[in-house]
């Protein structure tokens, strides 16, 4: 086994504890999984089994109810595989989320990608309470006094990075979208009002041609000028409501 580089998973229960070493040479069998499942390749929760802490359901942890913390880690708690160019990396679950998830040992950050492993990592697998802890390290290599830092550590600062290259990713692709949702609103707000024209101009041609036979009709049937006005003034505002902008205007006696 080749642990040149010191990544270690440590389990510690109430009366014991343990350490196993994690290849992670050129050689190294990656993917490992880790949980409590018999088919993990590093089981855990073992220590844990009669360990009992507040229920993590809200209603329940009021009412005092505890649970068995080997209870809250699944059967697949993390999997450590080797990324497409040849980092070694931790995620939650193994295509599924973890009860519990991952977080970042010093600021209980939930790990909600895969994060890298590189020397300095301190990851918490599981849940911790009453003398039971489970997490992976990798042991950093020792600095000179003069080294600058800004409050972190190599390997965080590297987690840090890629997150704000992804977030700004997401920010780059969500204002394309942005723009192309406006393009196309706009482009869909032209078409519309040209159909939108193009049925009032009908219906204005449909209501001028409708007035004349009025009144060829009015004519025929012997209506007077003043019910003819009233006949038109109603047609007038028929037209301004369907927005048509025709006015229509009748004077005298029809004929």
């Amino acid at each position: 086994m080749n642990n040149e580089l010191g990544l270690k998973l440590c389990e510690v229960g109430p009366n014991s504890e343990r350490t196993i070493e994690i290849d992670t040479g050129p050689e190294a069998e990656l993917p490992i999984t880790i949980g409590r499942s018999p088919d993990a390749n590093i089981i855990i929760g073992i220590l844990g089994r009669n360990v009992y802490v507040p229920h993590p359901n809200p209603i329940k942890r009021q009412a005092g109810e505890k649970v068995q913390i080997s209870q809250l880690i699944s059967r697949v708690q993390a999997t450590i595989f080797r990324d497409e160019i040849g980092r070694i990396r931790i995620r939650d679950g193994n295509g599924n989320a973890s009860q519990y998830g991952l977080r970042e040992g010093a600021t209980d950050k939930l790990l909600r990608r895969p994060w890298l492993l590189s020397p300095g990592a301190f990851v918490k697998l599981t849940p911790e309470g009453n003398g039971y802890r489970c997490w992976v390290e990798w042991s950093a290599p020792s600095c000179d006094a003069d080294t600058p830092t800004i409050g972190f550590s190599a390997w965080h600062n590297e987690n840090l990075q890629e997150e704000l290259k992804e977030q700004a990713s997401a920010i780059k692709a969500l204002n394309t979208a942005l723009e192309d949702l406006q393009t196309t609103s706009t482009e869909t707000d032209k078409r519309q009002d040209l159909k939108i024209r193009f049925t009032e101009k009908k219906l204005a041609r449909l209501i001028i041609v409708g007035a004349i036979e009025l009144s060829i009709l009015a004519v025929s049937l012997g209506i007077t000028s003043e019910q003819m006005q009233e006949i038109l003034q109603i047609v007038t505002m028929v037209a301004t409501v369907l927005g048509s902008g025709v006015i229509l205007t009748h004077k005298g006696k029809p004929g």
